[in-house]
């Protein structure tokens, strides 16, 4: 059995992933399966989300593991700034984890700053921190998702309903804007690492995540048609990814 902790992105909370945990923990073999807030979002809310991605990890890892120690393998999976978060925690504590995968996740020094986060979405990002919940979910999955906006009305309709529950401040969006904006790769990393894009994301060019991959010398499997959110577009495709490469 191994014990993997799934993390979102940026001002997205652990409910965003929807079926995807149930769906991983049945397709991808001895995977036992949990997820995880980060500071500032979802059931941690009412905190101030860290302006680095250090104090992320620092705070992960305390409500992760606490003082018990694990005798179960543990992995990690994470998607766009959670990846930064994964690839930072892993470097930093390399025995918390015997596998690592990051979801179009890209890191600043290796990748410009249009690349890691479109323009386009970005000169829109005042208006949507002031949006009716139900129009700023479904702009959001309209450049995160690449699924058709029919497809999507469910999912935005139960997206805004969560955001109705527990309302992320525009502080802490900024906040962890701020931090994944300063986080670097790590020098190294001793961990197996699997990097995981696609082409056709068009929030966060799949450049990013190839340079990562070449940078930490890891493994690179590239999507053709899913969007930024492939736990959302591509589940099973991340799920046969991560069980050939463990296998391999």
């Amino acid at each position: 059995m191994i014990d993997w902790i799934l993390l979102r992105g940026l001002a997205r909370e652990q409910r965003h992933f929807g079926d995807f945990p149930a769906t991983f923990a049945a397709r991808v073999p001895n995977a036992r399966v949990s997820t995880l807030d980060l500071p500032g979002f979802g059931d941690q809310a009412a905190r101030p989300s860290p302006t680095s991605v250090e104090a992320i990890v620092d705070d992960l890892r305390a409500r992760a593991f606490g003082s018990a120690p694990s005798h179960t393998p543990r992995a990690i999976l994470a998607l766009s700034l959670g990846g930064m978060v994964a690839l930072r925690w892993a470097a930093r504590y390399p025995d918390d984890f015997a596998r690592a995968v990051v979801v179009n996740t890209s890191s600043a020094g290796l990748s410009p700053l249009w690349q890691r986060f479109s323009p386009a979405m970005a000169a829109r990002l005042p208006q949507l921190l002031v949006a009716a919940p139900l129009a700023r979910e479904r702009a959001i999955l309209a450049v995160t998702s690449n699924r058709t906006p029919t497809d999507n009305e469910p999912v935005a309709a139960r997206w805004a309903a969560w955001f109705d529950e527990v309302r992320p401040s525009r502080v802490n969006v900024l906040r962890q804007l701020t931090a994944a904006a300063r986080c670097r790769p790590p020098g190294q990393l001793t961990v197996p690492l699997l990097v995981l894009a696609s082409r056709a994301d068009r929030l966060v060019s799949w450049r990013c995540s190839e340079r990562l991959a070449s940078a930490l010398h890891a493994e690179l499997r590239v999507h053709d048609a899913g969007g930024h959110d492939l736990s959302l577009d591509a589940p099973e495709w991340i799920c046969d990814q991560v069980t050939q490469w463990q296998s391999s």
